[in-house]
């Protein structure tokens, strides 16, 4: 698991090794970092790890949990056709990269509208599905526990 700390460098806070992810596995995880000394985690970002939200609301109520943009789109390029895969993706590239929330989601729709019904149900399931996207910066990257 990486973190940020308040200096805004990186740092390892743990490597661990499990048998599953699952909300017990992180609770461990978490708890551990707690034991450790870490006071406060102002968000997580994961790629939608089974039982992770559950145990972050456990160990660290307080904290924000948000959906890993790059896993989220990787996961939903693996249902579109390889003819349509890089138009669909460029297309994903122009909701995430957009300036605002507003902007983000007019440019969904637009998108949606463009795509024929299997990529509308992609982009309902895969995107507008998950409460925890949050548009980000692609020069701030991705900080996931992988």
């Amino acid at each position: 698991m990486l973190g940020i700390n308040s200096d805004g460098m990186k740092e390892v806070l743990s490597v661990e090794i499990g048998e599953n992810e699952s909300a017990k596995f992180w609770l461990s995880v978490l708890n551990s970092l707690k034991n450790r000394g870490v006071r406060d985690i102002l968000t997580i970002c994961a790629d939608g790890l089974a039982g992770i939200s559950d145990a972050i609301q456990v160990a660290f109520p307080q904290t924000e949990y948000q959906r890993c943009i790059v896993h989220m789109v990787r996961n939903t390029l693996k249902h579109v056709s390889e003819k349509n895969r890089k138009a669909f993706a460029g297309d994903l590239k122009r909701i995430y990269h957009a300036p605002d929330e507003e902007t983000g989601h007019a440019t969904m729709l637009e998108v949606k509208e463009k795509w024929d019904m299997d990529c509308q149900r992609l982009i309902e399931q895969k995107i507008l599905g998950h409460k925890n996207v949050v548009l980000q910066d692609s020069e701030a990257g991705c900080l996931c526990n992988e």
